[in-house]
């Protein structure tokens, strides 16, 4: 006897409903108000400022033009500390993107899985540690009869009593020394991320290949996670140009300003001089210099994810 069972047709999935684009607008406009008042009118305001003589904000000042900037490319100091940050700047980006993606390496090539969680959390414990501490420590160890002049002595180098801090030849190799091993818990995570997402076929057909070591690290660790080099060198490069933090602790820019950089003579002329139009002037420069070098960045330094979107 035939079953006089028939198929249930399925219902057709209700369509999205789509919400009215006032309600959309409404959600947006908020996060765009904070923004406007927020973000965009300090950084608008201290076009204007770089532009003014300002010497206090609320007092009455007059417009002067480009005359900040010509003060600015016409003192020796500031056009020193240029070649400070670029010294510095250049140490951060080879140091901020080439350790940490050679301990993310060491770490992804583990066997053991606990040993790798283990491993991340020993290199992520440093982030816990107040940055202010660390270089105090650091600047105690790099001080007159410090803990480097005792290892000089013990061993016999030359370097003891020298005061890295305070000669204007060590002063800046110091600063740059300042965090040694160099290995950052946010770029280890950032690496660490990408090797994970790299296909295992691909690693597979590579290890069926012959390639292993270094040359599979350079051939097709390396390629696959140039969209985090990006990112660690974009980072590095904002926190070369932008950063003072050291000088501000330890040197005050000397001994001599062979430890000036831009951004602590920003903070000098409008904390300290009270200068207000020039340390505008030097943070717009700021702005345009490190935009550039992100375009820069963005352009010329593809990732496999950039050349897979032109396809």
């Amino acid at each position: 006897m035939a079953s006089t069972d028939a198929p249930v047709a399925a219902k057709p999935a209700k369509p999205l409903r789509r919400q009215p684009l006032w309600i959309i607008y409404g959600f947006v406009l908020p996060a765009l108000a904070l923004a406007l008042v927020f973000d965009y009118y300090p950084a608008i305001s201290g076009l204007y400022l770089s532009m003014t003589n300002t010497m206090e904000v609320g007092i009455q000042s007059q417009f002067v033009g480009l005359t900040n900037y010509v003060a600015l490319f016409t003192s020796s100091i500031f056009l020193n500390s240029l070649w400070h940050m670029l010294v510095l700047a250049g140490a951060g980006m080879i140091i901020g993107t080439v350790v940490p993606l050679l301990v993310a390496e060491m770490i992804f090539h583990l066997a053991s899985g606990r040993w790798r969680y283990v491993y991340r959390l020993a290199f992520l414990a440093k982030m816990l540690v107040p940055g202010m501490v660390i270089v105090e420590v650091w600047g105690y160890m790099l001080s007159v009869g410090g803990l480097l002049d005792r290892i000089c002595q013990f061993l016999g180098l030359p370097g003891a009593q020298t005061g890295w801090l305070v000669d204007q030849h060590t002063a800046l190799p110091a600063i740059i020394f300042i965090g040694f091993p160099w290995v950052a818990g946010v770029g280890i995570l950032i690496y660490y991320a990408g090797l994970v997402a790299i296909d295992p076929e691909i690693l597979d057909a590579a290890a069926v290949d012959g390639s292993g070591g270094l040359h599979r690290v350079l051939n097709v660790d390396v390629p696959l996670v140039l969209g985090q080099v990006k990112l660690t060198v974009i980072l590095s490069a904002i926190g070369g140009f932008q950063g003072y933090f050291a000088q501000f602790l330890l040197t005050q820019g000397g001994p001599g300003w062979s430890t000036m950089v831009p951004g602590y003579y920003m903070y000098q002329s409008a904390f300290i001089n009270g200068d207000m139009g020039l340390a505008s002037a030097v943070g717009v420069f700021l702005f345009v210099l490190i935009f550039s070098i992100t375009l820069i960045n963005m352009k010329y330094l593809r990732s496999s994810q950039d050349f897979a979107g032109q396809r």
